[in-house]
């Protein structure tokens, strides 16, 4: 199997699953503190500038 042979299979793994519910809410939950850490940090580095 080439690399791109192996990439394609990779994606359409990818785009076959389905998140549970529990790795859906998991996800949210870090996605939310993701862009509060990134919000708070650039309110820390407007202030700074």
């Amino acid at each position: 199997m080439t690399q791109e042979e192996l990439i394609d299979q990779l994606n359409d793994d990818y785009q076959d699953r389905r998140l549970p519910e529990d790795a859906d809410r998991l996800l949210t939950e870090t996605m939310n503190q993701i862009n509060g850490f990134l919000k708070d940090f650039t309110n820390q580095l407007a202030r700074a500038i």
